[in-house]
């Protein structure tokens, strides 16, 4: 079995002041995502992860589908799945949803990337 990395668009706020990323979809292929933190980021990025997949327009998602992003939870804690920015990276597998964006702990600019993503596939 061969596998390839795919780069995936970089996570930038929605708008300046933002705390939410633009979403990512398209991630029916991927064996697994990983999230590389930059230095343009807030002190801390949640990872939350939704049923549909966003680049669908909404008249093609099912209608027993969610529309609404969850944060992803670590197994044993409490609160969102978080890490910290300045070059660390999570690797998530057995990926099992659709989309996913970055929810940061402070207002970013709009156009400043506060990661990047990148998704293995099997050939």
């Amino acid at each position: 079995m061969a596998y390839q990395v795919v780069d995936l668009p970089r996570l930038i706020p929605t708008s300046s002041g933002s705390t939410l990323t633009a979403a990512v979809g398209g991630l029916d292929d991927a064996e697994s995502i990983t999230i590389y933190a930059g230095a343009g980021a807030s002190t801390q990025l949640q990872i939350q992860v939704c049923q549909f997949d966003p680049h669908l327009a909404t008249s093609a998602i099912p209608t027993a589908a969610s529309t609404e992003f969850f944060p992803l939870m670590a197994s044993g804690t409490s609160s969102g799945f978080l890490f910290v920015q300045d070059g660390l990276a999570l690797t998530l597998t057995d990926i099992s949803f659709r989309g996913f964006r970055l929810l940061t702990t402070g207002l970013d600019v709009a156009g400043t990337s506060v990661a990047t993503a990148t998704k293995k596939i099997l050939l």
